[in-house]
């Protein structure tokens, strides 16, 4: 009998846990949502009704593939490409309007005034809760709430101040200046190099060989050079007798070139 109580309140339990989990299950992907979709549509917000467990998440993700599938161009509009079913949302529903993270609802706010409010309030509007090892590598105010977020703010506020922004703004405006300027002269010596080791060379070579002469085509910076020097070395290893032809050894590479591509040469 006592072993057949124990099992009863052993299967009690693990009931008890299955059904409270299942009941926080259902909340978080549908009850929960649900209301929250009423609260929202109450206070003058709109968007899409709530899809269970996915909301707008397949319909963003096929809209942002769609998006960069397609070539960008300068006069196009950033915003399309960036978040295009935040776009597409904010035009449907207008400047005030939800989408679905999944089960979470994020608000689009436009309107400088809830903006304001929600950024002020930090105890009421607080950030969703960030996975610990996402939040190990990128801690920063985006994610802060309470205290900590105030002190933060604090202390970045008087950086914003617009006397500060000014000379930020000259700052980055002689760095840009210089940067070009370093851009121009590099792109410059850049082209120089280019003319000099190859568009030249190979402009003279034609222009040699419709004049009639003939040689080895031009190779990138070194020409004939290896094998000139190649040539002097061996012939210079070798013994020389009075019968030998001198041509042969003060000037081998000449003398190769001249046996094969006749008298008028490219050397």
């Amino acid at each position: 009998m006592e072993t057949a109580g124990l099992k009863n309140i052993a299967v009690s339990l693990v009931l008890a846990l299955c059904v409270g989990w299942a009941w926080r299950v259902l909340n978080w992907l549908w009850l929960r949502p649900r209301k929250m979709d009423k609260y929202l549509r109450e206070q003058g917000f709109h968007g899409n009704s709530y899809r269970f467990l996915y909301g707008d998440l397949k319909e963003n993700s096929e809209m942002t593939r769609n998006a960069l599938s397609k070539p960008i161009n300068l006069s196009d509009d950033v915003v399309m490409r960036a978040s295009p079913f935040i776009h597409h949302t904010v035009q449907k529903y207008g400047r005030n309007s939800f989408i679905w993270n999944g089960p979470t609802p994020r608000l689009l706010i436009t309107d400088p005034e809830l903006i304001k409010e929600a950024m002020t309030k930090h105890y009421i509007f607080k950030k969703p809760m960030q996975n610990p090892t996402v939040r190990s590598f990128s801690h920063g105010m985006a994610s802060m709430n309470g205290d900590e977020w105030a002190q933060h703010k604090k202390l970045l506020t008087p950086a914003f101040h617009l006397h500060k922004l000014k000379r930020v703004m000259e700052i980055v405006g002689l760095r840009n200046i210089a940067v070009s300027l370093v851009l121009a002269l590099f792109v410059g010596w850049a082209w120089r190099v280019l003319n000099w080791v190859w568009l030249r060379p190979r402009k003279m070579e034609k222009c040699l060989r419709k004049q009639g002469f003939d040689g080895n085509s031009y190779r990138l910076l070194y020409g004939d050079s290896k094998d000139n020097s190649g040539m002097i070395r061996n012939a210079l290893s070798k013994p020389i007798n009075l019968s030998d032809d001198v041509v042969q050894r003060a000037s081998p590479f000449i003398h190769h070139t001249v046996e094969k591509y006749g008298k008028t040469i490219i050397h």
